[in-house]
């Protein structure tokens, strides 16, 4: 019966190694996609559709007439919701977020508004999402599409680097090990037969 090769402590944190850096590599590509989200607003001369994404797959889908579209404006985000920056606590004020929304009637004359994104935006994304739009309300233009997208998870990203990292390393110990152990083999082998070369030449004097 054929004997399982042994593992030996070597190369069994090898293995935990490689599975652990495919683990965090997986694990961050998973959590940005998970995060990831897009919004769009595209107007034409009689229509507007808003879009939001989120994950990968489209959430909402608003279709609404021009004349419906009300207003656009900046706004403060508190945990991904509108809120007032005065209503908060100081520590709660420092945590918001700068981005625009979009106002509209919907067909039984009801106002909606929409923040157009549920992280922040920084201070100069939502000031010119905000006078673009405003020009098409105003009729300065006839057409208008903005979008913008976030594909990135901090935890997912920082994860994806360290789990590649590691795949780097771990292929770069093995590389080297690999090379130390042929180049002994080698100079065990070249060793040998310079003893046998010398043991021939030892028994022709003889």
């Amino acid at each position: 019966m054929r004997e399982l090769p042994k593992v030996t402590p070597l190369k069994l944190l090898s293995w935990c190694w490689t599975l652990f850096g495919l683990f965090l590599s997986v694990f961050g590509f998973l959590k940005c996609r998970s995060n990831s989200e897009s919004s769009r607003i595209a107007c034409d001369s009689t229509d507007c559709v808003v879009t939001m994404v989120r994950g990968g797959a489209v959430i909402e889908e608003t279709a609404f007439p021009r004349v419906n579209l009300m207003s656009a404006e900046l706004v403060r985000l508190y945990q991904g919701e509108i809120v007032d920056p005065t209503s908060l606590s100081r520590q709660k004020r420092r945590t918001t977020a700068s981005s625009y929304a979009i106002k509209w009637l919907d067909a039984q004359r009801q106002t909606h508004m929409r923040p157009m994104s549920s992280r922040g935006l920084g201070r100069q994304v939502p000031r010119s999402r905000v006078q673009e739009i405003m020009k098409y309300i105003k009729r300065e233009i006839h057409e208008v599409d903005v979008s913008q997208a976030r594909y990135t998870s901090g935890v997912g990203l920082i994860c994806c680097i360290f789990g590649v990292l590691l795949l780097l390393m771990r292929a770069a110990v093995g590389n080297l090990s690999s090379s130390g152990d042929g180049d002994g083999t080698a100079g065990g082998r070249s060793g040998g037969s310079s003893a046998q070369y010398r043991h021939r030449d030892v028994r022709k004097a003889g």
